[in-house]
C-alpha cells in the first residue's frame, strides 16, 4: 500500500473508496437480514443502492 502511495498518490483515495462501498453494502445486506418483514423492503431498496455505488466504485476505479 505504501509504494503504491508513493507511486500513485491518488490510488489511495480509490482504496478508501471503493473499501466504503463494501462495507456499507456488507452493512445493509446484514441490517436486511436482521430487520423485521415490515422493514425488509426498504432495507433491500438500500441494499440495491449501495451495490449500485459499488459498482459505480469498481467502474470508476477501472477508468481512472
Amino acid at each position: 500500500m505504501l509504494a503504491r502511495y508513493l507511486a500513485y498518490p491518488a490510488a489511495t483515495f480509490d482504496v478508501a473508496w471503493t473499501s466504503a462501498a463494501l462495507a456499507a453494502l456488507l452493512g445493509m445486506l446484514g441490517a436486511r437480514s436482521r430487520a423485521l418483514p415490515g422493514n425488509r423492503g426498504r432495507w433491500t431498496m438500500w441494499s440495491l443502492a449501495a451495490g449500485a455505488w459499488l459498482i459505480g466504485q469498481l467502474a470508476w476505479n477501472l477508468y481512472g
